[in-house]
């Protein structure tokens, strides 16, 4: 798309990725974890979960974070989007998502 990534930009990003999905992906860590005090099956169960989680964290991430800029770029007309307008609308569709 063409938008320059600061650092800044990033962290606002992740904290807003935090915020909003923190809860849920805390929740399932916990679960994997208490699997692997399982001698054998557990730690494989948890493993699973944990591969799980992180390949549909990123792919669920990824395609939102498209979706957004793709949105965001449609609505100006092609014009690049402000980090801020990014930002508040990848939030309030990671909102959305997690509802």
């Amino acid at each position: 798309f063409g938008i320059e990534l600061s650092i800044a930009f990033l962290s606002t990003l992740i904290t807003a990725l935090v915020g909003s999905a923190g809860a849920t992906y805390a929740g399932r860590t916990i679960v994997e974890n208490l699997l692997k005090l399982v001698p054998g099956a557990g730690t494989l169960a948890g493993g699973l979960i944990g591969a799980g989680t992180a390949a549909a964290l990123t792919t669920i991430l990824g395609e939102l974070y498209i979706a957004t800029l793709a949105a965001l770029f449609t609505d100006s007309g092609g014009e690049p989007p402000s980090s801020e307008d990014i930002v508040r609308e990848f939030k309030r569709r990671l909102r959305r998502k997690n509802a």
